[in-house]
């Protein structure tokens, strides 16, 4: 009887060679993004790639169904989750930075850097040997990967949020808000504005009041002159008609 050889679909072979191109891939993104942070802000970068790692994961994760799609995913996923990864320092020094932007103060902020880094590391070790428990059950309870990767891209997007709501309400490096900038981007009035109209028009009813009481008088003054003299003389030697 002839040996039957069975080709086996999941071999963990595959697996680890997805896990290094992820992990080339990061390497990439690390550098790269890294660089863009510099120009655009390490925060916002920050902001904009942990927003396409929720999309990639919530997308391109949960509909790749062929090993093409597989490793598409782990080279987009593994470019931006490298910057996701080496940021979080760079956007501590981004937020002490726009928080102490004077150069009084500057100091303070470069002082206080080491420890805010830790204190963000430290309130990230929970969740982080917490997660990887969590999405252990997930599997194991309802035989899928779908409840790990709708667990893993609402933390992403919870995360991405976080750092919006901060980044609203941080001062940028020459101290005006960036809401008060995103509010003018849009041509949506500020506090300021709002209150230059009030007193512009505050302004116009004045001078609208103004030239009311500036209206033309009815009473007659009579002038001096000798030509409006002469003329008042022939009007009072014509004949009244009544009499």
């Amino acid at each position: 009887m002839p040996v039957k050889i069975v080709v086996p679909n999941d071999r963990p072979l595959q697996t680890y060679f997805l896990l290094m191109i992820m992990n080339g891939a990061s390497t990439f993104g690390r550098l790269a993004f890294a660089a863009f942070g510099d120009q655009l802000g390490a925060l916002n970068m920050h902001i904009v790639t942990q927003i396409i790692c929720a999309i990639l994961i919530f997308v391109l994760w949960t509909l790749a169904s062929t090993t093409a799609a597989a490793i598409a995913f782990c080279v987009l996923f593994g470019i931006f989750s490298g910057t996701v990864i080496g940021l979080p320092p760079a956007s501590m020094g981004n937020i002490l930075n726009c928080t102490y932007n004077t150069p009084s103060t500057k100091h303070i902020g470069h002082a206080k850097l080491g420890q805010w880094t830790g204190m963000m590391y430290s309130a990230a070790a929970i969740p982080s040997l917490v997660g990887p428990l969590l999405a252990g059950h997930l599997v194991s309870q309802y035989r899928t990967y779908l409840t790990v990767q709708m667990w893993s891209a609402a933390n992403l997007l919870l995360s991405a949020v976080c750092m919006v709501i901060a980044r609203w309400y941080l001062p940028c490096y020459d101290g005006e808000s960036f809401r008060t900038k995103a509010l003018s981007l849009f041509g949506k009035q500020t506090e300021s504005s709002e209150k230059r109209r009030k007193e512009s028009a505050a302004t116009d009813s004045d001078t609208s009041n103004l030239g009311i009481n500036m209206s033309p008088s009815t009473t007659r003054v009579n002038s001096q002159a000798p030509s409006r003299q002469h003329s008042d003389e022939k009007i009072d030697r014509i004949p009244s008609p009544l009499g």
